[in-house]
């Protein structure tokens, strides 16, 4: 340790109480405080105070006044005294282990003064401190009128000399800030203006004391509920065993601004952390946090080196997966703030360590709905969001949290592959109705998923506005064969009419309606004669993968463009009639004929499925329901050509009707094959 240069005073009898030498040149107003702080004490000397110390600060100045009185009866005018003042740089002050060692330095001036011996710089080695053997009788009921109150403290005695030992251990023991506030008196003859922080007082005159001190008297510390506090702080006085305690002191007491009222909370807090039983020693440090420290602005480093992420004593609650439970669940945990605490960052900690634990407490927190449990939801949420496994893991009420905060989610595919898929929905749908990108973003992820329950719920809610994000979605896909399941088509072909009204306000495209086309009952579908969207939709050619739909398809148009009339109806008859034809000769239309059978003529054998479809199919181009120019197209084998040729024949206007297809192909309106010529000509 370097040595401190301490600077001095001396202060006595010269024509009235004044400065006699100094060391240091000093303000009026520091002059005007010393002369004050170092005359007698009162107004009369009194036996037994022929000596005390005095300590003060110097304010405004960055000095600490440590001084010693003497009685000077061999002065001219009764009630004079010396006082040798040690005047401290603060910085220098909090270097001073043992005042002991600075109380060794006064000296008493000799009548007359050898002035110049008070005139120089004092070089201070800075002995060690060492602890006090002497046990002042009610020192510990002075320590706890110190630090369990904000009163001056007053100890009554004849015999003030006894308690300078335990003082200057008080010094010893007190932090830097503490130490350059506190002020005292062991022989205060007097209650003076300056209100001692501590003082020593004949016991006649502690009667004047007001609301503002306090007597010590034997027993004052049984007024405190706990002292378990006092145990540790006075033994601390007299033995050299208690290093860390002193540390742990020094360390958080220049954080506080009243120093005399953090000493108590901060034994307490250092009492607390030398528990074995961690889960109680956490609970209990922060509920004292929250007794003593309750806005989160107060005592940050304290709370900081507790259960800050690299703080000095956190390891004493545990592991890291043991304080992140303690500060997310806490009732008091948000004292620390949000800095402090972290549980954003220890959430995403412990998920990737450790993801069932942290889904687990997640669990837990999302029900204490406070900060705390936010900043924690927010870093699982933000570590779980980007792993699949965290969200087929997480209970469905965390789902719905997550979403809240992270709405994207609901584009994860593995959000859609769990078996609770369809709660979640139920929870979500009132968000999903009210904004339609996230109902895309969904419905895109549900049929990735291929999860057909939820997106039936969705549609059974949200109505044709489902309809139009699924369909927008299918539009978007790359398709080279539609590959749904059964599931999938229930789910968008449950609601005939809503998507009669789409398909006829455009509202879906050609993608989505050939799709359809596999699904619905054409005899719900009554389009009128714009029936433009659905040749979009026979133009894709995007076949499916299922033999069944794809007759069902062609089912739907050619029923579509039968029932209609207009150019368009040929398209989609002229495109669907030869594989339906070929469907009834080989008897695969399944149940699909029953949709068709309504439109077909009468026809006999009624069994003559291909008879009824030529029968009715001709009869329509011969009513000019459908364009002549798709005849060629619609009959395009020679066996359907030559029958409906053949019923025809069987009428007036159908022979008429032959002419006029003979006629268009010599007139190049209609292409015929060699085949289709020449029976054209048969019949002609």
């Amino acid at each position: 340790m370097t040595d401190i240069i301490v600077n001095q005073t001396l202060h006595g009898y010269a024509d009235g109480h004044q400065l006699i030498a100094s060391s240091i040149d000093l303000t009026r107003d520091q002059q005007t405080l010393m002369l004050v702080m170092s005359d007698l004490s009162g107004p009369a000397f009194r036996t037994g105070f022929e000596s005390y110390l005095t300590g003060y600060p110097l304010k405004a100045s960055g000095f600490y006044c440590f001084s010693r009185t003497w009685f000077a009866p061999e002065l001219p005018r009764p009630g004079c005294v010396w006082t040798h003042t040690l005047i401290i740089r603060n910085e220098d002050l909090a270097r001073i282990q043992s005042f002991g060692a600075l109380n060794a330095i006064f000296r008493r001036p000799e009548y007359p003064v050898l002035v110049e011996r008070y005139e120089s710089v004092i070089v201070f080695g800075g002995t060690a401190a060492k602890r006090s053997a002497f046990r002042a009788k009610d020192g510990r009921e002075i320590m706890w009128g110190l630090y369990e109150t904000e009163r001056q403290i007053v100890v009554p005695t004849d015999a003030p000399r006894t308690y300078e030992a335990f003082v200057l251990a008080l010094l010893d023991q007190q932090w830097p800030k503490l130490r350059r506030n506190f002020k005292f008196c062991t022989g205060a003859l007097s209650i003076r203006e300056t209100e001692f922080d501590l003082s020593m007082s004949p016991p006649e005159v502690t009667h004047s004391i007001g609301k503002q001190g306090l007597v010590i008297r034997s027993g004052a510390e049984k007024e405190s509920a706990a002292t378990g506090w006092l145990d540790l702080a006075e033994e601390d006085l007299y033995t050299d065993c208690q290093f860390e305690y002193r540390r742990f002191l020094w360390h958080f007491g220049p954080d506080f601004s009243e120093g005399r009222t953090a000493f108590r909370p901060l034994t307490e807090f250092y009492i607390a952390l030398q528990s074995r039983d961690i889960e109680l020693m956490g609970d209990r440090v922060l509920s004292m946090l929250a007794r003593c420290f309750p806005a989160q602005q107060d005592a940050r480093r304290l709370k900081s080196e507790l259960f800050g992420l690299d703080g000095e004593y956190v390891s004493k609650f545990g592991d890291e997966e043991e304080v992140t439970r303690l500060v997310a669940t806490h009732l008091h945990s948000n004292v620390l703030g949000t800095e402090i605490a972290a549980l954003k960052v220890r959430a995403i900690r412990l998920c990737e360590r450790k993801l069932g634990v942290a889904t687990d407490l997640a669990e837990m927190v999302a029900e204490k709905r406070d900060d705390a449990s936010h900043q924690y939801l927010l870093g699982y949420f933000e570590c779980a969001r980007s792993s699949n496994e965290a969200i087929r893991l997480m209970p469905a009420p965390l789902v719905v949290r997550m979403i809240e905060d992270y709405p994207t989610i609901i584009a994860n595919e593995s959000l859609w592959k769990r078996k609770d898929y369809f709660d979640i929905v139920k929870r979500i749908l009132a968000r999903l109705r009210s904004n339609s990108n996230e109902t895309r973003r969904a419905i895109e992820s549900m049929i990735s998923a291929r999860a057909w329950e939820a997106l039936d719920m969705v549609v059974r809610e949200l109505g044709a506005d489902a309809l139009i994000q699924i369909f927008a979605v299918v539009e978007a896909l790359k398709t080279e064969t539609f590959d749904y399941s059964s599931e999938f088509y229930k789910a968008i072909a449950s609601r005939h009419f809503a998507l009669r009204e789409l398909i006829k306000e455009r509202k879906i495209g050609a993608k989505a309606i050939r799709l359809l086309s596999a699904e619905l009952d054409p005899s719900f579908m009554s389009l009128g004669d714009d029936l433009e969207p659905l040749v979009e939709a026979i133009n894709l050619q995007i076949p499916f993968s299922e033999r069944q739909r794809e007759m069902r398809s062609l089912v739907f148009f050619f029923y579509i463009g039968l029932a209609s009339r207009g150019p368009n109806a040929g398209i989609l008859v002229s495109h669907s009639f030869t594989s339906v034809y070929e469907a009834a000769k080989s008897d695969a239309l399944g149940d699909t004929w029953d949709s068709l059978e309504p439109l077909m003529l009468w026809y006999s054998p009624s069994w003559d499925k291909c008879g009824k479809l030529i029968k009715t199919v001709t009869r329509a181009f011969l009513n000019e329901s459908l364009p002549l120019v798709y005849f060629a197209k619609t009959f395009a084998g020679d066996e359907e050509f030559s029958r409906s040729l053949a019923e025809l024949d069987d009428r007036r206007d159908g022979r008429h009707y032959i002419r006029r297809l003979r006629d268009a192909g010599l007139a190049g309106e209609i292409s015929w094959s060699e085949e289709q010529a020449a029976l054209l000509t048969e019949f002609a």
